[in-house]
């Protein structure tokens, strides 16, 4: 009978460890500087790009993002709030605008993997993308 009780009370609780709700603050383990470096070649034009994505002790985040293919430049820069469920860092954009289909990443150790659905991961595959952001900082 202890068994059952102690399976009972483990399914309960392990899913909630790690977990902060968006009126809590973050865990300490994923405070701090990811970065992402890409490059590669798209139809004869060559690309690369730069993010820093920048999670605060607040529950705040910034991301700043360069991108140059050819002979043009974009920058961008977004920011907002994110939480963590388990193991996964939701990102909740200040501008509904600004949502990229990139906001739910899944943590694994110092880095973080975009959520994609399978047409996005199989373009990013044929493009030689990953994209992984590491933690700097």
């Amino acid at each position: 009978m202890k068994t059952k009780t102690l399976l009972a009370v483990l399914l309960i609780v392990l899913p909630g460890c790690g977990t902060n709700r968006p009126d809590q603050p973050p865990p300490e383990r994923v405070i701090g500087k990811y970065k992402y470096v890409g490059k590669g070649s798209v139809a004869k034009q060559s690309w690369d790009a730069r993010a820093e994505l920048l999670l605060e002790h607040d529950g705040q985040y910034t991301m700043d993002l360069r991108l140059h293919i050819g002979d043009e430049d974009q920058h961008e820069s977004s920011f907002g709030t994110y939480y963590v469920q388990g193991d996964k860092l939701v990102l909740e954009p200040a501008d509904d605008e600004e949502h990229d289909g990139f906001n739910e990443y899944i943590i694994r150790g110092d880095s973080l993997q975009p959520k994609m659905g399978w047409h996005t991961k199989l373009g990013l595959k044929a493009l030689k993308v990953q994209p992984v952001f590491v933690k700097a900082e």
